[in-house]
């Protein structure tokens, strides 16, 4: 079982991160013209190595080292002003939402945040196949307990 936040699956390669420390988070961030604000999209994580970086090159890339994000919740941070600024921006100069799919982002989040999350999503289409979590409602899944129950069910 992988320890949460100090081990992650490469969204590259799928092989394990053992430690923040050799972990990257890259991300694409631009200028959209035709909406007149920011956008960022394509979160991933993956090896601190040219070969797992994809978006090493590309000329709109943000990243930091994995361990850096996770630190002092700094990404956290980050990804809640690009989904909600308010209350605490002033309505004039908010541009609203900065993500280009608020379903990927909270997908991320939810990497970052939730214990034995990062392990327990690769089981999602088993565990909802078999309706292990029938009885389920939004928020059930996402209990450390159920998602570590996810893992030692369909681990192999």
């Amino acid at each position: 079982m992988l320890e949460p936040f100090k081990q992650f699956i490469c969204d590259t390669c799928a092989g394990i991160i053992e430690k923040p420390e050799v972990g990257w988070v890259e991300w694409l961030c631009y200028y959209d013209e035709q909406k007149g604000k920011l956008i960022n999209k394509n979160f991933r994580i993956c090896h601190h190595e040219t070969r797992c970086m994809i978006l090493a090159d590309h000329h709109h890339v943000s990243d930091n080292h994995l361990n850096n994000m996770l630190k002092d919740n700094s990404m956290v941070i980050q990804l809640y002003g690009m989904l909600d600024p308010e209350p605490n921006v002033n309505p004039q100069q908010s541009k609203g939402v900065k993500v280009e799919d608020i379903g990927e982002t909270v997908e991320f989040l939810r990497r970052l945040t939730l214990p034995y999350y990062e392990e327990a999503r690769q089981y999602w289409s088993e565990e909802i196949a078999d309706g292990y979590i029938s009885e389920a409602n939004e928020i059930s899944p996402y209990f450390p307990h159920n998602l570590k129950s996810i893992i030692e069910r369909y681990s192999r």
